[in-house]
């Protein structure tokens, strides 16, 4: 990757999968009810220190991207991909909004499964 790993922005909220569990974290939207996508840290085995990273959104406005899950080498550069493969999944559907932290109301009733 071209930018150095803390450098890179992310838009979609990360939090914690389980409070009790250190390096794993889900992404979650604004305009989407579930978590789009995981990322968490291998500590085990011959993949470890690398981050594994999946998209995991599903339904109706979400298309399933051609890569939807993979390794990186850094939790930023694994929840870039989560967000990468996101926004390619909504692009122009009704989930897909120019401020993801400010849905517009078609788009948010859309994502309720309204309008």
């Amino acid at each position: 990757m071209v930018d150095e790993p803390e450098k890179i922005a992310l838009v979609l909220k990360w939090t914690k999968t389980w409070e009790e569990r250190e390096n794993d974290f889900v992404a979650r939207s604004p305009v989407y009810e579930d978590s789009v996508g995981r990322i968490y840290l291998h500590e085990h085995g011959a993949q470890q220190g690398e981050w594994s990273w999946s998209f995991t959104a599903h339904g109706e406005g979400i298309a399933r991207p051609k890569i939807h899950n993979g390794m990186a080498p850094s939790p930023r550069e694994a929840a870039k991909a989560v967000e990468n493969a996101w926004f390619a999944a909504i692009k122009g559907s009704p989930l897909d909004v120019a401020d993801p932290q400010k849905p517009s109301k078609n788009s948010y009733a859309a994502a309720k499964g309204g309008e």
